[in-house]
């Protein structure tokens, strides 16, 4: 006991002592506190049960509050055994799941005055990032006075965590101090740091101890007191430094960074709107997030990934349409430098019931935008997108009103980025040749499959067109064949792995190299993988890599917008001149990227390496880097068969009403041919919307299909509701909520949210939260 003896009888140990324990919880923690109380005859008899509960009773004081002191242990294997007596001990046992921090609190005259010669009960409070609260059971011991003690002196203990979203209760203990056995006392308490003083009539508990209840004002950053008698004749600040402790905002996030679905259980392939709370995490400081998304293990990630929009609440929001047969959507975090990846995690979200409920889009098809649509002036370009089946070769594009063109390798789904489009109406045409003749001749090819174990190695030499392989590794670097493909292995510290292959023959113009390359994790300390290709020299004439810490691919043309992914990119280098080149990057179910320039040589070797990627974690599986399918092809001879697909898309002017009707010229030259031919009450099409409300919806006056119903088609929620306005929606249109509390009155109020409608008409998801018992929502399109 402290206080008593131990192993020397003539040297007793002192009364203080400390309380510790290891505390942890996969959401954070907010408080961790001690708890004590003393018994008042210093006996805990068997015919009571009051030290061993909660609740008490008259056998033992009121709960006094310590808050713990945390020290952080450290996490992996490698930092354990740098603190370890023994450098390398840990090793001896399983690594744990996770590493719990210490907290502890120091019993002491500071900290619990009067504690000597008592018998005291404790137990430990953590309370974790969500609110849950977990208590140790009751202890008790037996503190012997060692004489050494200062004498106790009035004190003052607060609640566990206080906040300004719960009550703060004061326990004040005048004992030995100016107001001891003095009735009633008052509390002065002072939320603004002195500028106002509260006064409360304070509670007894008896034995000198007060307390009283306060309700802390929103936003109070901590509060002060001290205490007096009924006329302020005698008072006590604590020797003029009074007692304070600061209070959290309970607004504040607090604990890691979470992410979560609305509706919580996605089914059907609704929309699902994705929140990530970026809390206490890596993100808390961004200014801008996007979402990594992708589905089923990661396939068919969208690229770049999306913005996210901020809410007026903690959390940042994006709406993602769920493709058919979709069970999982799978997501991470970033503002384009700082991942959030839930510790190595991700967020994994289950999707039921999504089966097929669209057909399939196949085909040689324009989908984005998916008909003729019009953009505002500020839109000088547009990023077309679109399918190409059983086409080979080139796509083709051009502008019938600017005379713009272009060429680019065919690609399923394909991107044309950055289409200039003139003031009016640009008829934009795409192309391709069917390949059911003029095929594509393969001059040189491989595969890993051609491979075992044992049998790639330095010379060998399978497949066909290429010339022998010659392979590299270092004492912590190596090469390896598995279902993946060809792959290489690396460490830290400066270990490389590099294989290369020689052409028979330099590219000659017209030709194409092709290659799949797929990366796992990139050691953030200095690891890179990549492919290039050299001259007969060794020297670099084109590469693409990926550097541990960057968040995207980098290639000779520069920086891409291509977020790392373990999905695999498709790579296509195609020599178009003597030193001319276009190269095609397509991350595996994504979208199709072209780059163009210039090469100082002939291309006559592809190498690919792994180096620095590893560290001494258990982790190292999970960095290798693959890559297969090596091809080199041209065009065939046959001149195929075109096929073609067109959409018009009409650039506004500077703005104009010639009729002064509330529809501007440039919809009713698109839609009616002049700039007076449409009649804003008239319903070209019998859709029950009017011309002039499919020109604010931005719909097609001549189409019945294209209509905005104003109609809310999907919501989830109750107190939190998330609205779904169309489709369609318009890219140049602006949605919002819209309530009112009386469906007789016609006083309905905009939310002000002014969310933008998207290029592919896709629906707009909107949430609002709910104040009242009643209210009446519906949804509407504006002209910005």
């Amino acid at each position: 006991n402290p206080g008593s003896y131990m192993w020397d009888p003539t040297d007793p140990d002192p009364s203080d002592f400390t309380v510790w324990s290891f505390v942890d919880d996969v959401s954070g923690l907010q408080s961790v506190t001690l708890k004590w109380r003393t018994d008042k005859d210093g006996f805990n008899p068997l015919s009571s049960i009051q030290n061993e509960t909660y609740a008490g009773g008259g056998d033992v004081g009121p709960w006094v509050s310590i808050p713990m002191t945390m020290r952080a242990n450290p996490k992996t294997t490698a930092a354990l055994n740098a603190a370890a007596n023994n450098p390398g001990e840990i090793n001896y046992f399983i690594e744990a799941g996770a590493v719990a921090d210490y907290y502890f609190a120091k019993i002491t005259d500071n900290t619990l005055p009067g504690f000597r010669g008592k018998l005291l009960d404790y137990y430990i409070e953590a309370v974790d990032g969500r609110g849950n609260v977990r208590k140790t059971d009751i202890q008790q011991v037996w503190v012997e006075d060692d004489g050494q003690g200062t004498g106790p002196s009035s004190f003052v203990t607060f609640s566990a965590d206080p906040n300004d979203c719960s009550p703060l209760i004061v326990t004040y203990s005048a004992t030995n101090g100016p107001l001891e056995g003095v009735s009633p006392i008052f509390q002065q308490a002072s939320y603004d740091n002195g500028s106002n003083w509260v006064m409360t009539q304070m509670s007894s508990l008896g034995g000198n101890l007060w307390v009283t209840t306060n309700t802390v004002p929103d936003n109070a950053p901590s509060v002060i007191l001290w205490f007096q008698n009924t006329g302020n004749t005698v008072s006590d600040n604590n020797n003029g430094n009074n007692w304070s402790t600061s209070i959290r905002d309970c607004d504040a996030p607090v604990g890691p960074s979470t992410a979560s679905t609305v509706p919580a259980s996605p089914s059907g392939c609704d929309p699902v709107v994705i929140r990530y709370f970026p809390n206490e995490g890596v993100l808390k400081n961004a200014t801008n997030i996007n979402i990594h998304i992708g589905r089923n293990g990661w396939q068919n990630t969208l690229s770049p990934d999306p913005a996210m929009t901020q809410s007026t609440g903690t959390w940042w929001e994006y709406t993602y349409i769920v493709p058919d047969n979709t069970y999982q959507i799978d997501a991470v975090f970033n503002d384009g430098t700082t991942w959030d990846n839930n510790s190595g995690n991700d967020w994994h979200f289950s999707v039921t019931d999504c089966t097929n409920s669209n057909p399939v889009v196949t085909g040689f098809v324009i989908t984005n935008p998916p008909a003729d649509t019009v953009v505002g002036n500020g839109v000088s370009t547009f990023d077309l997108q679109g399918v190409a089946d059983n086409v080979i070769g080139d796509l083709t594009w051009t502008n019938g009103l600017t005379g713009d063109a272009g060429t680019l390798p065919v690609a399923s789904p394909y991107i044309i980025a950055g289409i200039p489009l003139g003031v009016g109406v640009n008829t934009i045409t795409v192309s391709g040749t069917n390949a059911s003749s003029g095929a594509a001749v393969t001059n040189a090819a491989d595969m890993a499959s051609n491979y075992t174990q044992t049998t790639w190695t330095n010379d060998s030499n399978e497949g066909v067109g290429f010339g022998p392989w010659i392979v590299n590794g270092d004492a912590q670097a190596g090469y390896f064949i598995d279902t993946s493909g060809f792959g290489l292995w690396s460490h830290e510290t400066n270990f490389l792995a590099e294989a290369m292959r020689p052409f028979s023959a330099p590219l000659a113009v017209g030709e194409t190299f092709q290659v799949r390359i797929k990366n796992g994790w990139i050691w953030e300390s200095g690891g890179s993988i990549g492919m290039a290709l050299r001259d007969s020299g060794g020297a670099t004439l084109w590469e693409i890599y990926f550097n541990g810490g960057n968040s995207l691919y980098d290639t000779s043309d520069g920086q891409t917008d291509i977020g790392w992914t373990d999905a695999g990119l498709d790579i296509a280098f195609t020599l178009t001149g003597t030193t001319n080149y276009t190269v095609a990057v397509t991350p595996v179910g994504g979208s199709m990227r072209q780059y163009t320039g210039t090469v100082a040589g002939s291309v006559t070797e592809f190498r690919a390496w792994s180096y620095n990627n590893g560290t001494a974690d258990g982790q190292n599986s999970n960095r290798n880097f693959y890559f297969d399918n090596l091809a080199i092809t041209e065009p065939g001879s046959g001149s195929g068969i075109s096929t073609s697909d067109t959409v018009v898309i009409t650039r506004s002017g500077t703005g104009g009403d010639a009729d002064g009707d509330g529809i501007s010229d440039d919809y009713e030259i698109l839609h009616g041919g002049c700039s007076t031919c449409l009649v804003a009450s008239a319903d070209l099409d019998l859709d029950g919307a009017s011309n002039l409300d499919e020109f604010i919806a931005d719909t097609i006056p001549t189409n019945g299909a294209s209509v905005y119903t104003d109609r809310i088609v999907f919501a989830s929620g109750a107190g939190e509701m998330s609205l779904q306005a169309g489709p369609p929606t318009s890219a140049a249109r602006e949605y919002d909520v819209f309530w009112s509390n009386d469906l007789l009155g016609s006083n309905w109020v905009a939310s002000g949210l002014n969310r933008a409608g998207n290029p592919d008409q896709s629906p707009v998801m909107m949430t609002v939260t709910n104040p009242v018992p009643m209210r009446f929502y519906r949804t509407g399109v504006m002209v910005p």
